[in-house]
């Protein structure tokens, strides 16, 4: 993508015209008539010739309607380097604004009417972007001269001369580190490059003493996705124009071990009208160091839940079943003995016919109301009998009169077994030693949830792996600390929400340095389980983490409240803060965040509803019924 804008002298805007190549040459019919009758006699072109300029001649036609391009020069180089013509010369005879339709939305028309009107010159520079740096600037004097037009062109870079204000050097200034090589020197540097080289070097760098070659030679350096001596080739083809932009990110190792990585990328320019490259520079060693972080983090959470496996499934008209690769270890099958297309979870529960029209009753209730439902059921597998967490949520579009269904299953026969073992037991020091294990395989079944929202989080996030991390982070410290609520527990089975609350809030407000907001927990001293404690913590966290985000502008003092509230087996959860609120027409119902999509599901799983409550800033109301195994 080009983008071309004429400015007059004093540098403002006239226009700009955005194109591919495909876009940038229109073929038009040849003036035979209007173009056989022009002369251009052997004064013009003596003239012509004699000027340090580039000169293209344009015939008014049909009284300055158009223009028809009798001599083409800097149009000729433009059509080459845009439109990708073999026979630039072609243009000769061709009316302006229809051969070069972009040409002719950056105003030069007008601007030609006026010249051959007013008989006076025009002076004005058309500018080359790629991105937002101006990378080729052509100065350019539209000169009336026996009622023809002639446009004379100069190519300059924003280096030589910008807009000739020496008051606002915009090389010097620049955001980014950067640098011209000319003749494998570094001929002009600004101050952001220089402290970016000093930063990436052992000792102090000479300007005077930087060659190009160092980037390329040294053993020191290392390319990513390249060997040395192709990154110094593809260096000297953008110096001779074979290339017109590269980056190489390039790794330094230090002699204590450590590294930083640098992305470069090189554009060619003028130097003093000769050929050289801009490089600009940036240092990525934090984005670097988080990828890896995040990568080696993946490893470790694949690692920790290998024991806890959850399996997701989407289900389509078109596709029928699909299920992640953790569905063969479930129900303990080779890929090739299931047919992934079709219902195979239901074809093997366990139980008699009541249980199977029991499920199928609630896959049933699930699409007719667009609903959702978890529950839990035994499937007969080779090694015995599995006990099986089922979750679905149908969604639409409809086709057929079905809508789209999405869900998980998750392995939860230790769970059921700790349970089964934990209600015939007295708690005793042995026993809780069992319970202890129990929790410990519980707490890595919840880690394959985190697991799950880290893939999510990647593809919602894949250019952003800081945040990736961090979120990650953020779930695994609500993790920890319901582990811990627990273990301090009399029975080492609940957790007390009203301390386990306070102490999320606290520390998720503490990591995030967020100490312009005060919490506010209104939270009874309800006994939670962990399959209840694991959703509403991470949905408390959640809805927190969204509000740090977006709720205020940086350093705004406000509140943030957490409300759970009882009445039986009934919890009303409310979260809400007093910031800036939410975008105008946003709606739980179709919001397709990231945050939202993870919140969906935990609400799902806790089998309750949300809704958006009319106050100010964002406040929202979960409801949701306590499982058969809690306790108040």
């Amino acid at each position: 993508m080009v983008k071309l804008t004429l400015v007059d002298q004093d540098a403002n805007e006239i226009n700009h015209a955005i194109f591919n190549q495909e876009n940038f040459y229109n073929p038009s019919e040849y003036i035979k008539n209007d173009y056989q009758n022009i002369n251009v006699d052997s004064q013009t072109r003596n003239l012509i010739n004699s000027m340090e300029y580039k000169v293209d001649i344009l015939l008014p036609w049909h009284d300055g309607e158009d223009f028809i391009i009798t001599k083409p020069d800097t149009l000729a180089d433009l059509l080459q380097k845009y439109g990708g013509l073999d026979d630039p010369l072609s243009l000769e005879g061709r009316l302006f604004t229809r051969v070069l339709p972009k040409l002719g939305e950056l105003a030069y028309p007008q601007i030609f009417r006026e010249v051959l009107k007013a008989g006076t010159f025009y002076h004005c520079r058309l500018l080359e972007f790629f991105k937002k740096e101006v990378i080729e600037s052509y100065t350019q004097i539209i000169v009336p001269y026996n009622n023809m037009i002639l446009l004379l062109t100069k190519r300059e870079t924003e280096f030589d001369l910008v807009f000739q204000q020496e008051e606002h050097d915009l090389f010097e200034t620049a955001p980014s580190p950067m640098a011209i090589i000319y003749q494998g020197k570094f001929v002009r540097t600004n101050t952001k490059f220089l402290d970016l080289i000093n930063n990436f070097q052992d000792q102090e760098t000479q300007i005077n003493k930087l060659n190009v070659e160092t980037f390329f030679t040294s053993d020191k350096f290392e390319f990513e996705g390249e060997k040395s001596t192709e990154a110094l080739q593809t260096f000297i083809q953008i110096q001779d124009r074979d290339v017109y932009s590269h980056v190489w990110t390039i790794k330094k190792y230090f002699a204590n071990g450590t590294a930083k990585w640098l992305n470069v990328q090189g554009i060619p320019v003028n130097y003093k009208n000769k050929p050289a490259v801009q490089v600009v520079c940036e240092d990525i060693t934090k984005r670097k160091l988080a990828e890896e972080e995040a990568f080696q983090l993946k490893k470790d959470l694949e690692v920790v839940a290998n024991d806890g496996l959850i399996s997701v499934m989407h289900w389509d008209p078109i596709n029928g079943f699909r299920w992640t690769d953790e569905i063969y270890s479930i129900l303990e099958e080779e890929p090739e003995n299931l047919e992934l297309g079709t219902d195979i979870l239901l074809s093997q529960l366990y139980g008699d016919m009541e249980e199977q029209l029991r499920v199928r009753r609630l896959i049933d209730q699930a699409i007719k109301d667009k609903s959702s439902f978890t529950t839990q059921l035994s499937i007969q597998t080779k090694v015995g009998i599995k006990n099986i967490s089922l979750s679905v949520h149908c969604y639409g579009p409809e086709k057929t009169g079905v809508p789209y269904s999405t869900g998980f299953i998750q392995d939860i026969s230790e769970v059921v077994q700790l349970q089964q073992s934990y209600n015939n037991l007295e708690i005793s020091l042995e026993d809780k030693n069992v319970i202890l294990r129990g929790l410990y395989q519980r707490f890595k079944n919840n880690l394959q949830i985190i697991l799950s929202f880290l893939s999510l989080d990647m593809r919602f996030n894949p250019n952003d792996p800081d945040k990736v991390v961090g979120s990650t982070r953020d779930r695994i410290n609500s993790m920890v600390l319901i582990n811990e609520s627990m273990y301090h527990s009399s029975d080492l089975v609940h957790v007390n929400m009203e301390h386990y609350v306070e102490s999320e809030v606290t520390s998720l407000l503490s990591s995030h340095r967020a100490g312009n907001i005060r919490p506010i927990i209104d939270v009874e001293s309800l006994e939670f389980t962990m399959e209840e404690t694991v959703p509403v913590g991470l949905l408390i966290s959640e809805f927190l983490l969204n509000s740090i985000e977006h709720g205020w502008e940086e350093g705004e003092k406000g509140s943030f409240m957490v409300s759970l509230k009882s009445e039986g087996e009934h919890m009303t959860l409310i979260v809400a803060d007093d910031g800036k609120g939410l975008p105008d027409g946003f709606s739980i119902e179709t919001a397709n965040s990231l945050g939202f999509t993870i919140i969906d599901s935990l609400i799902d799983q806790l089998e309750g509803t949300v809704k958006q409550l009319n106050q100010r800033g964002a406040a929202f109301q979960i409801e949701f019924d306590r499982f058969e195994n809690s306790k108040v």
